[in-house]
Formats: structure tokens, sequence, C-alpha cells
């Protein structure tokens, strides 16, 4: 039987607890407390409310965003907007909800966004010292993710404008505002550094790394590959982002690495008594989600780079593995990547190429001037 609560509580909602001069309040299905703030007041209220009830407060940000979420998810079904870009922007509009989802939609101007491209930060994991113990790290800038995340606050408030559901919304408070100055990506993993990363990575996904260098393709393709597109000619790969239709002819070590694939997943459906339609499943035996998928990655990677005995000195992503997948084809293969990436302009394919080898050009003929 549960404990009855006290006189002193019972001014409060089911759930909120006042501890250490804080109230806060407890999720009963996630069995987690959130931090309200120091007094019962309408900020404490409208965030209790908000976290309870899973709505957000009418007229905010907040609000505004979710709506826009659920304008792009119909998008995505009518398959007008990718579901790679679905899935950044929900991880986007997270974040944008931390610093401005309290705000009156109609309240937030120039000076806001301007802030927000200036003192975006993000909070690197603790690493571990010589002595063993985690050394906290100093919070690190994050100007090319806070472009990213402005672009979806920008394009939110140009749909609110045309929305009759949000009628005070009247301008954008991001046209004008200048963004961060961004660089080319040239990470580009050398092969070294791929079987390197591989040392730490369990069978599958080393199995998975062999994959995407091979193939070229993207993390959510790769990640959400069905079973039906491994056909006796190849495998038909349905680009997410672009709708452009690749198929990928077998060769003896493609055909090794989807056996072993579906061999590993088959292990770990079989317990659980289930059948996924993917290729690769995770340890539930469904999917990995997207957030899974850049964890795993990310401590392989680290768990390299942690390493003494291990070469691997510098980080780097999933999708850094299309980059030398594309650059070795053209290099190496002297075939042209563009189609096996799924890409309709060769331009776009250019920013894939990192090549740091010394180009071979013959002379021209004096005969033919």
């Amino acid at each position: 039987m549960a404990r009855r609560r006290s006189a002193a509580n019972s001014i409060y909602p089911d759930g909120v607890y006042p501890s250490k001069g804080w109230l806060f309040w407890r999720d009963r299905a996630t069995k987690k407390w959130h931090k309200l703030g120091k007094s019962w007041d309408k900020a404490a209220r409208e965030k209790w409310l908000e976290l309870s009830t899973g709505k957000s407060t009418p007229g905010t940000v907040a609000e505004l965003l979710d709506d826009v979420i659920k304008h792009r998810e119909q998008l995505v079904r009518q398959r007008e907007l990718a579901a790679r870009t679905y899935e950044d922007n929900l991880e986007y509009a997270r974040y944008l909800k931390l610093a401005f989802g309290r705000m009156p939609a109609h309240t937030l101007n120039s000076r806001h966004a301007t802030a927000y491209l200036q003192q975006r930060t993000w909070q690197p994991r603790p690493r571990k010292g010589p002595d063993g113990e985690l050394i906290p790290q100093a919070p690190r800038r994050a100007p090319v993710r806070a472009n990213k995340e402005l672009s979806l606050l920008s394009a939110a408030y140009t749909w609110a404008m045309s929305s009759p559901a949000w009628p005070q919304i009247t301008s954008n408070p991001c046209y004008g505002v200048e963004r961060n100055p961004e660089r080319r990506k040239e990470r580009c993993p050398e092969r070294w550094e791929i079987e390197a990363a591989k040392q730490k990575a369990p069978p599958m996904w080393a199995l998975i790394f062999d994959f995407a260098y091979v193939c070229g393709q993207r993390g959510i393709d790769t990640r959400l590959l069905p079973r039906k597109a491994l056909q006796a000619d190849g495998i038909h790969m349905k680009q997410t982002k672009t709708g452009a239709e690749v198929v990928i002819e077998w060769s003896d070590e493609l055909y090794a690495i989807v056996l072993g694939l579906l061999a590993w997943s088959d292990e770990i459906q079989r317990p659980r008594k289930i059948e996924s339609p993917y290729v690769i499943s995770a340890r539930s035996g469904g999917p990995y989600t997207p957030h899974g998928w850049k964890t795993t990655v990310y401590k392989i990677v680290r768990a390299a780079i942690a390493d003494p005995e291990n070469p691997l000195e510098v980080p780097f992503s999933f999708h850094d593995l299309r980059a030398r997948s594309a650059t070795d084809e053209e290099e190496l293969e002297g075939t042209n990547p563009q189609h096996r990436l799924g890409h309709a302009r060769r331009s776009t394919t250019d920013i894939y190429m990192r090549g740091k080898r010394t180009k071979r050009v013959k002379p021209l003929s004096l005969k033919r001037a």
C-alpha cells in the first residue's frame, strides 16, 4: 500500500514534491525526476502541465514546433520530404524547445536568434584520466549545428505565417540573421583507420563498416535496409533522401558481408521469436534508432582512440565512410561514383571527393594544337 501524502505536500498536484529548496515532478512511467522550480508559480505549473500531459503550452514556440513537426510528418507520408530530414528535424526541435520553448511565439525576435547562434554549445562526455577517474570537459561551441537548428526555426515561422492556426505570427525573426561561417568538411578516414576502428567493434558492426565502404550508402539507408531489397541481380537501394533508385550488383565480398549480417540478425531474433523485415537488427530485435546508431558508432571509434595500442587517433563518423567509398572508387577504380551515391548532379558528388593523392595527367600533343 502506498504511503499517504503528507499534509505539507497536499497543496501540490500528484507527483510533485519539494526537496532541498526545489520542486520536482516524478514521472511514473520512466521513474525519472524533473525539476520544476523553486516555487509553485506560473512557470512551474506550466512546466508540470507540459511534462505530465505531454502537450506544449498553447501559443508558445514549443507548440509552434510541435505543429511544424506534425506537418512535416505528413509530408514524409506523402513522400514530399525525406525521412532522414524528418529525423534531423525531430532532434533540432528538441534543442530549440530547451532554448525558446516557453516563450510566446510572437515575442521571439532577431536578437534571440542571433544570441542562439553565438551561444549554442554542447557538453562533451567526461574522459578518463591517467588514474582512471572521469575528468569533466568544458562545453564547446556548436556553430554548424546552431545554423541547422535555426534553419528549422526559420522554416517553422515561414510555415506559421501562412497557417490560419497562427494569426499572431506576422514576420519571421530569423530573416536577416547572419549565420555562423562553415568550413567544408575534409575528414576522410583512410582504409587503415577504418580497420583500426573495426578492432573495437562487435562482429556485426565490423560487417556494417565493410558494407558502408563497399556500397557507399547513407546511414539511414543502411540502418533500414529491408530484406526484400536483396534480389537476384543485386541490392535494390532506394535513397530515402533523394528517392533515387540504385541497384548494387553482387560481388563475392558483398555477398559474404550480407550473409554475415543476416546470420547475426537471425541470431538476435531467434530467442525473441520475432522476424524483422530489416537486414540489420539491434539487440532488441528491431531496427536501430537514429540515436542508437550514432551512439554505437561513437563508442566504437572512441574505444579505438582510447586504446594506446590502437593506431587510430582522429575520430570519424559513419557518414565519413561514404566519402571514403566515393573517393576510392574514383581514384582507385577510375569510375564515377555519382550513380552509386544516388546523386542527380555531379556537383553534389564532388562534395564527397576528398582525395589527397596526386593526380597523374598526360601532356597535350603539339600536333593537335
